[in-house]
């Protein structure tokens, strides 16, 4: 998968991971902050395997509301979309040192199918900042 970005860069789909959001969970609701957290564990994991990131952006989740239930004691709620995913992409140039062959970047997000990334996910990819966020390296 290859995408066109701003600053006039090419970025290819280097390696893609993807499990449950709520894989394990057997029941049960989490808020906002515990739904964030998940998230940031998660690439932060995910990031130890790509050595050269510590973590990675993150794209924030578009999630739907549980209402409170008091009468089960149950506080407003959050549900994101099923699957989670970690990607890194790749540009055949540096992204700020000249000196360097390739520049790379990991992100991830959630969204409601497994595969490559969703509409949503690939028009924030298209305006990202790629040298603010990209990490300049050669093989």
């Amino acid at each position: 998968m290859k995408l066109d970005i701003a600053g006039e860069r090419t970025i290819m789909l280097e390696s893609l991971e993807q499990r449950l959001v709520y894989g394990g969970v057997l029941c049960g609701r989490f808020t906002k902050a515990e739904n964030e957290s998940r998230i940031r564990e998660y690439a932060e994991e995910a990031g130890r395997r790509a050595h050269w990131f510590d973590g990675a952006f993150i794209i924030p989740a578009h999630g739907s509301i549980l209402p409170a239930r008091p009468d089960k004691a149950l506080p407003e709620g959050e549900r994101l979309p099923p699957v989670i995913s970690f990607a890194v992409f790749r540009s055949n140039t540096p992204a700020n040192d000249a000196g360097e062959c390739y520049s790379s970047a990991a992100f991830a997000w959630c969204q409601h199918d497994f595969g490559l990334p969703d509409e949503r996910t690939i028009a924030i990819l298209r305006a990202i900042d790629w040298p603010a966020l990209a990490v300049d390296w050669t093989p």
